[in-house]
Order: structure tokens, then sequence, then C-alpha cells
């Protein structure tokens, strides 16, 4: 093997551990920078489900066209809740009208009047990624009551 050969096959080497150490961070910062625009998002868009339906939690029918096109619009399953967590409107249909949520964390939460963002596990949600993204918003409506929206990303697959 000649030398201009090991040079060669040196700088290639040493070409490479670069190249793998700097893709390393940047990929990990972009990757970081996507999920937390992500996050904002999907709070930004909580927050107008939540004034939008909070305007609306009177009239149960207004209320579920409110929810069905912001799940359309998001692309997206979107549900209000009224304060002791039974659903009031759901942009999947209203199959599940007499379920509470209440038990669920993200529904506590904003029952507690805590907002908050994250992910957890489901075991009743069937898709391939079995995580949800939730995103809890407070919203008050007519005569003081108080609802919840929650915000599901679809995922593709």
């Amino acid at each position: 093997m000649s030398l201009r050969l090991k040079l060669l096959a040196a700088f290639a080497y040493v070409l490479v551990l670069v190249l793998i150490a700097l893709e390393i961070p940047l990929v990990l910062s972009l990757s970081s920078r996507v999920d937390s625009e992500v996050r904002s998002q999907a709070a930004a868009q909580a927050q107008v489900v939540a004034a939008a339906a909070s305007a609306r939690i009177g009239d149960r029918a207004q209320l579920q066209r409110v929810v069905a096109q912001a799940g359309r619009d998001l692309g997206a399953r979107v549900i209000v809740v009224g304060p002791r967590g039974a659903l009031l409107a759901d942009s999947a249909g209203g199959g599940l009208r007499s379920e509470s949520y209440a038990s669920r964390p993200e529904i506590a939460s904003a029952l507690a009047g805590t907002s908050r963002q994250g992910t957890r596990h489901s075991d009743t949600v069937v898709l391939t990624i079995r995580e949800l993204r939730v995103v809890d918003q407070l919203c008050s409506g007519i005569r003081d009551s108080q609802s919840s929206t929650r915000h599901r990303p679809a995922t593709s697959q």
C-alpha cells in the first residue's frame, strides 16, 4: 500500500469522524426544535378551539359543529368535556356521549386548573403509534361552567 493511499484513507477516516461528530448534535438540536414547534402550535390551536367552544357551551348542536370543524381543520380528534369530565362534544362523533373522561390524566389536570402538554401511553387508542400527544386548555363558558378541550394530532399510517 503506497503512502499516498494511506494518507487518502486516513483523510477519509478523519473526514467521516468529523461529519459524524458534527451531524449528531445537529440532528438532536433539529429534533428538539421541531418538537418544540409542534408543542407551541398545538397549544395555540387548543386555545383557539377553547375560545370558540366556550362561546357555545350552552348550545350542544353548535358546540358539536365547532368541535367537528376544528377536528377537520386540525386533522385531529378534539373533545370538549364539562366540569365533571362528562363528554360534551367530540369531533369523532357522539357515540361516547355518556363517557366520563375525568379519570384521564390530561383531563383531570385541566379540570383542576392546570394546563399541561405531554405524551402518554394509551391502551384504548388502536394505532401503530400508541402514544397520545395531548394538550389541555381550560375554557370557561356560559354561566361560569368550565370545559376542557383536548387535541390529539392525527397520526399518519
